[in-house]
């Protein structure tokens, strides 16, 4: 019996170990706490509870989750602009447009290497 390690596997685990370090690399560099839980804006809230809770809905009635990353991305570059146009002391907006363009990155990876379709 041979352990093989597919590629799904590992784009998922560079996927995550690429967000989840860049948040808390930028954290630490920017001086930032670990979790913010205040909103500075309404449109956050309502932001959260429809835009995630569709790509999730979508990921699994569509054959490809490319549609459900693209309003992943739009959401965490619509985050990061509330933030920015809000509240730009706190730096917090760095924090989402980077997990954005880590999104967009990653997506447009995914696209080339075959993912725009469950096989």
């Amino acid at each position: 019996m041979v352990f093989t390690i597919s590629k799904d596997f590992l784009f998922l685990l560079s996927f995550f170990i690429l967000l989840f370090g860049s948040e808390g690399y930028l954290r630490k560099k920017l001086g930032l706490p670990n979790k913010k839980e205040k909103k500075v804006h309404p449109l956050q809230k309502w932001l959260d509870f429809t835009m995630i809770p569709s790509a999730i809905i979508l990921m699994f009635l569509l054959d490809g989750p490319i549609v459900s990353m693209c309003i992943l991305i739009c959401h965490s570059f619509l985050q990061s602009f509330v933030e920015w146009r809000y509240n730009k002391k706190s730096k917090e907006w760095i924090i989402y447009l980077t997990s954005g363009l880590i999104l967009f990155v990653l997506t447009i990876i995914g696209i080339l290497l075959g993912y725009s379709y469950y096989q």
